[in-house]
């Protein structure tokens, strides 16, 4: 198991991840920050998607990594998961594509976070539905909603990318460094890991840069 010192308790920052389009990867964000800040935070996350693979993640992750407490939550009663989730460092939280029926909740978990994160890919059709969907977060958290470019094929082009942050800039911020679509991600995630969880890992660098723009958003 991790002996890495945790810090002393703080107050509470909370990252909600989420978007109306699904297959932007969400889940994978989710687990990826908390992975890295969870050897020196106590770090909870809530899942709110009814698909509950953060929470399976969570259930998966062996004794040898840092731990993470993963709540499942349901959105008709949102609160009841903040409840279980209050006295940690640093709070994830997970929602669902689709979450017109919930848009009261969403906007509520938005006011009380700290930083508001939107994956997209680069397709037409992300952009298409991820950008309205973040300027209605912006009206409730203003520039603490950030997009964050997510699973880009290493083929995608450079100019591709570049035009991609263009559009994204025009409709609000943007996480400075894009997070590749590798098969190492995915694959730890089968075991209930992160890349970062093994050191030098294909792809840690995408996911540590992440959570370091994250920690400064949230003052940590």
């Amino acid at each position: 198991m991790s002996t890495a010192p945790k810090l002393a308790p703080i107050q509470t920052r909370t990252i909600l991840i989420t978007s109306n389009k699904g297959g932007v990867g969400k889940t994978t964000t989710c687990v990826n920050i908390a992975a890295t800040a969870a050897p020196t935070l106590n770090v909870v996350g809530i899942d709110y998607d009814p698909q509950r693979n953060f929470c399976k993640w969570g259930q998966r992750r062996p004794s040898d990594v840092a731990s993470i407490r993963v709540i499942d939550g349901s959105l008709d009663q949102f609160q009841t998961a903040l409840t279980r989730a209050a006295g940690c460092d640093l709070l994830i939280i997970d929602t669902p594509p689709g979450v017109g029926a919930h848009a009261a909740a969403i906007r509520t978990l938005a006011e009380k976070s700290d930083l508001v994160i939107v994956p997209t890919g680069t397709g037409i059709f992300d952009l298409e539905t991820t950008i309205p969907w973040a300027r209605g977060l912006q009206n409730i958290k203003g520039q603490k909603v950030v997009f964050c470019l997510n699973r880009i094929d290493t083929r995608t082009t450079r100019t591709d990318v570049r035009e991609t942050k263009s559009l994204l800039l025009k409709a609000g911020r943007i996480c400075p460094v894009p997070v590749r679509n590798l098969t190492d991600i995915e694959r730890n995630m089968r075991v209930g890991k992160s890349v970062v969880d093994i050191p030098n890992h294909k792809g840690s660098s995408d996911i540590i840069d992440l959570w370091h723009f994250a920690k400064q958003e949230i003052d940590l």
